[in-house]
């Protein structure tokens, strides 16, 4: 079997053991005759006899085309009557005889014969006759460029190389091997025949790949241009763009892009070979004082430089469209990156602080190419602004991500520079901006609603802060721009989320034992939970309840008035889902613990004590106090079990881990010796403590029968009042029991100091406070 590129295979039926044998020509004139030697499946031998010459169309795989050229290269007397129309007839007729057409070889034989007329007549079923076109130079006399192994070499041109399609189906190849680097176009122009071409590479296996095919149409004809890189070597195919045509003439030539390459690579500037820049190890040398000038000559394109930096000393950059600069240090594991700057003619600056070798990598900052960028390196600082890393960010569509925790730092390095961000929130509760900067910057934060942008907020300083409720899943857009056209060196952006506030509180009353245990603890007590709960929308798991022997079924509570002992009912608390536990140490302990597992530095915490304590009523003594527990008493016998007395110094270690964490903190006591516990918290900045008394008196409260609210008059029920009335700063309540307390001393005297003026029976407390003044719960 013969195959030729671009043309069907060809099954060369053998006539016997030698092959097939047509004679063109009477053995008797000086003709001579066409022999179609068989010499096996993979090759063909046309042999040429004329006047006692012979001109051998080559053995391999050669087609019914090229022995007609090595016919026509015989005696012109021998095959005069053969026409150059005849050929083409003449090829398809082979064909034909191939496929077992022995009319169409007898047909032949005859035009052989010197019969004109009939040559110039024949036509082989289903072949289409085309006009006269003689092959051209590349495709005759012995040669063929049929197969990219037997390509035409071409050269850059102005003229380029003239071509024929001769047959329907020839095809030609040339190749290509650019001597520098550098953009090339491939074009065919000078036909009226629509034609096309494809151009290939060589792959290191020895196979071809293709890159890319174009077609074009009469006039202009197809162009492809690309970079191409030197020493490699690119195969072109072409053909008509109709099979069956041929062309009479056409050109191929390959023209080179003049600048498209700077000095610095190879081929650059005057077209010699300089070599290359476009790994680290092929940096170019930038000295103090230079200035060089270079290009991006095409998509991908990355130049190199390497400065030997000896001190405080400054590259910049000045360029035709955008881009990016990348700095590495060379350390024993290889390029480490130390820093990344994008911008425009409005220039880069980086300052080599230290004396070591850097490398700098220069590319386009995105896609496509810069005709022309100058990098130069000076020593000292000349006062360039440096284009921070994040630009191109000038718009809504350019704007860089900024996530929650991170820092960010720009500058706006000229007049017209403005910067955007955008991020979105997942959780709950507040975002922060914080933006610090060297000079005062405008900020607007927009926020995405129905597709458009809505301003949340415009501020302008050196110092500003930003807070929006968090919207999961809303985006939102910072947009900054300089005041008055005054450039900003730099500025630091952060964003941080803070989660939704929560309350956390503890509801203290030990109470002693069922008769110390008043009705009016009770019903105070479950009036501040029910304030906590319904008005400040504490949530029920939020609140700890630590009262008398908490949900034991047993008589816990006195009324004084029925002189009755009955159970306190704290379903009010547990049906809600508040933990209820009895007023032990472990307990109060443990809750303490709880709590400060989960509070957060965003948090508030309130202690509200309504009970009993414990102290010296020497004013000289302190320390001494205590606030009092469930005692447990064992009615068999008359006395008391475990006590459960909490000391002022054991409380405030328990609630040290408390402390700690949460944003604020608020301790309230009202019972007896009161201002001892108080006396034994930790001075903070953002914890508040009152007391009813100080630490050597007594509290006082008065009530109804059965223990109404209404009816309580006490330090602890005008707190729960104080929240009644929509009181929620710390100073505020206080104020509000003072005020309105019927057994608070409103003399001037000195905290949890000596002073025993008051009413003449004693009944006069004298309230006291330490901290700072914050609100004490988060409005949920």
């Amino acid at each position: 079997m013969a195959r030729d590129e671009g043309m069907e295979q060809a099954n060369w039926t053998d006539a016997g053991a030698d092959g097939v044998v047509l004679d063109m020509f009477p053995q008797e004139t000086s003709a001579g005759r066409v022999v179609l030697s068989g010499l096996g499946e993979d090759q063909l031998e046309w042999v040429i006899m004329a006047d006692g010459r012979v001109a051998d169309a080559m053995a391999e795989r050669q087609s019914s085309r090229r022995a007609m050229a090595a016919l026509r290269s015989a005696s012109a007397a021998a095959i005069s009557e053969l026409s150059f129309s005849g050929v083409n007839q003449v090829t398809a007729l082979l064909r034909s005889y191939s496929a077992g057409q022995a009319t169409a070889a007898m047909t032949l034989n005859a035009a052989a014969a010197g019969n004109s007329a009939a040559l110039s007549s024949l036509t082989a079923p289903g072949v289409k006759s085309n006009a006269v076109v003689m092959p051209d130079d590349y495709d005759s006399e012995g040669r063929d460029d049929n197969w990219w192994t037997r390509a035409t070499d071409l050269y850059v041109s102005e003229l380029g190389q003239e071509h024929t399609i001769h047959v329907g189906g020839d095809i030609d190849w040339v190749k290509f091997t650019p001597d520098t680097i550098g953009r090339y176009s491939i074009q065919t122009t000078g036909t009226l025949s629509d034609m096309q071409f494809t151009v290939y590479s060589l792959t290191g296996a020895g196979e071809l790949n293709e890159i890319a095919t174009v077609k074009g149409d009469k006039l202009g004809g197809p162009e492809y241009s690309e970079f191409l890189r030197a020493g490699m070597t690119y195969y072109i195919k072409v053909s008509a763009l109709d099979p069956d045509k041929t062309v009479k003439n056409y050109q191929i030539r390959v023209s080179a892009s003049d600048g498209a390459y700077d000095q610095y690579e190879v081929g650059g500037g005057d077209g010699k070979a300089k070599g290359n820049d476009n790994l680290w190890t092929q940096a170019t040398a930038l000295s103090v004082g230079e200035v060089q000038l270079h290009s991006i000559h095409l998509n991908g394109d990355i130049d190199w430089v390497k400065i030997a930096a000896n001190g405080l000393q400054t590259i910049s950059l000045d360029a035709s469209d955008d881009m990016k600069l990348t700095f590495y240090e060379l350390t024993k594991s290889g390029l480490v990156e130390i820093s990344r700057l994008a911008g425009n003619h409005g220039g880069i600056a980086y300052e080599f602080s230290s004396a070591k070798t850097y490398y700098v990598s220069a590319e386009k900052n995105g896609s496509g190419t810069v005709q022309a960028y100058e990098l130069s390196l000076v020593n000292g600082n000349p006062g360039y602004i440096r284009v921070d890393q994040y630009e191109n960010d000038n718009t809504k569509e350019q704007a860089t991500t900024l996530t929650v925790k991170e820092s960010q730092q720009h500058t706006l390095h000229d007049s017209g520079d403005v910067d955007w961000m955008t991020f979105s929130l997942t959780d709950t509760g507040y975002g922060e901006i914080t933006l610090s900067a060297t000079e005062r910057l405008a900020a607007k934060l927009y926020q995405v609603v129905d597709g458009n942008l809505m301003e949340v907020s415009s501020q302008t300083g050196t110092n500003i802060t930003i807070t929006t409720e968090a919207a999961p899943g809303t985006t939102y857009y910072l947009q900054t721009e300089t005041v008055d056209g005054t450039p900003v060196n730099s500025y630091d952006v952060n964003l941080s989320v803070t989660p939704p506030s929560q309350n956390y509180v503890v509801l203290f009353s030990g109470g002693c034992d069922m008769y110390n245990n008043r009705i009016d603890y009770y019903t105070t007590v479950r009036e501040m939970y029910n304030t906590m709960l319904n008005v400040y929308n504490v949530p029920a798991e939020n609140i700890f309840v630590v009262y008398a022997d908490g949900t034991d079924p047993g008589g816990d509570c006195f009324d004084p008035f029925t002189e009755r002992v009955f159970n306190s009912d704290m379903t009010y608390a547990t049906s809600k889902g508040s933990q209820v536990l009895a007023a032990s140490r472990n307990n109060l302990k443990n809750v303490f613990s709880q709590i400060s597992s989960v509070i957060t530095e965003n948090d508030n915490f309130l202690f509200y004590a309504y009970d009993h304590g414990g102290g010296e009523e020497d004013p000289s003594i302190k320390g001494e106090e205590v606030l009092c527990g469930w005692y447990y008493p064992d009615l068999s016998t008359g006395t008391y079990g475990e006590m459960n007395d909490i000391t002022g110094v054991e409380f405030a270690q328990w609630s040290e881990s408390i402390n700690a964490k949460a944003a604020t903190l608020t301790y309230m006591f009202s019972e007896c010796f009161s201002g001892g516990m108080l006396q034994a918290l930790p001075e903070q900045d953002n914890l508040f403590g009152m007391s009813a008394a100080n630490h050597f008196e007594s509290s006082w409260s008065s009530f109804g029968p059965n223990g109404e609210f209404a009816s309580c008059h006490s330090f602890a029920s005008e707190i729960v009042r104080a929240f009644l009335n929509g009181y929620t700063s710390t100073y505020d309540v206080y104020n509000y029991v003072i005020n309105n307390g019927d057994f608070a001393c409103r003399n001037v005297y000195e905290p949890n100091g000596t002073c025993v003026e008051g009413h003449p029976d004693g009944g006069f407390e004298h309230p006291w406070m330490l901290g700072s003044n914050h609100q004490i719960l988060a409005q949920v």
